[in-house]
């Protein structure tokens, strides 16, 4: 092998191993984003993506729709998709109601944070939930987490307050929004999460 095919074939290899240009996730101008975070006094490592979608039409999500995290396809919808889900929550008045950004857990936990982003107008949600219920013996509230006894889940949850239960079904539908932007067709794909002076981005791996 000459040297010039040597630093030929280097060079492949540095390529198809190199990663894409990250996608800015906070930063961005416009984002749907569902992850989960963790900031119990033992972490459980670092965020985990469930679903993100720019406005471009990729869309990165986990096949873990709770806890999120690898292994993550990728996959694209046209931008107008993610345009419209956007629009939707822009008319249905969601980011301008300043209550729903009121964080809903406790110290040392993890929870689910949903993001949405269109230009100037953000809201982000933050709750413990979705992660404290997926086990089945817990029903969480706006501020404590009751383990469950003789009553099932839904009876207590119908318990709660209006504000909170308000809070729940604004979440569901976030999240169904954000799921229907999920692609038929996928491929799966590497990356990671990386958060650096308060900016979160995806880095993925460019496909060999």
């Amino acid at each position: 092998m000459t040297a010039l095919m040597l630093l030929g074939w280097l060079a492949g290899i540095g390529s198809a191993a190199s990663p894409a240009n990250p996608r800015p996730i906070t930063g961005a101008d416009s984002v749907v984003a569902v992850y989960t975070q963790d900031w119990g006094r033992v972490s459980a490592g670092p965020l985990h993506i469930i679903v993100v979608a720019w406005p471009d039409g990729h869309v990165v999500w986990s096949e873990d729709r709770i806890r999120g995290g690898p292994p993550y396809l990728a996959g694209q919808v046209p931008p107008a998709r993610v345009t419209a889900v956007l629009e939707r929550v822009e008319r249905d008045g969601v980011f301008h109601d300043k209550r729903l950004a009121q964080a809903c857990f406790g110290p040392d936990s993890q929870f689910t944070t949903i993001l949405v982003k269109k230009a100037t107008r953000q809201l982000q949600m933050d709750s413990w939930h979705e992660l404290a219920e997926a086990g089945g013996g817990v029903v969480a509230h706006s501020c404590a987490l009751t383990p469950l006894s003789n009553e099932r889940r839904l009876e207590m949850v119908r318990k709660e307050s209006p504000e909170y239960l308000y809070y729940r079904v604004v979440w569901g539908e976030l999240r169904s929004l954000a799921s229907s932007l999920i692609p038929s067709g996928s491929h799966p794909v590497a990356g990671h999460v990386l958060m650096k002076a308060g900016i979160m981005t995806w880095h993925e791996t460019a496909p060999r």
